[in-house]
């Protein structure tokens, strides 16, 4: 249930990040690779990434706060949902 869970959040955080205007081609790249990171560590794609992907989701949860509430509170849930799984 929590992978489920975890993927749909995923879905929203790309939904948020494709309608959001306020981000810059950096920080979609960097939203990209963050799916791309938690979908491996999910098993899902490429090898375990180096970076650990709760950390990742922190980090950029300190940086989207002010800028970017919405997308912030569905890091909020993705780091939420990677707890609960034990990640």
């Amino acid at each position: 249930m929590p992978e489920k869970q975890l993927d749909s959040l995923l879905g929203e955080l790309q939904k948020a990040v494709a309608e959001s205007d306020e981000l810059t081609d950096e920080q979609r790249r960097q939203m990209k690779d963050l799916q791309a990171q938690i979908r491996a560590r999910l098993g899902e794609g490429e090898p375990e990434p180096e970076q650990d992907p709760v950390e990742a989701v922190s980090a950029y949860i300190d940086e989207f706060q002010r800028s970017h509430p919405t997308l912030t509170m569905t890091l909020g849930r993705i780091l939420d949902a990677l707890n609960k799984m034990g990640i």
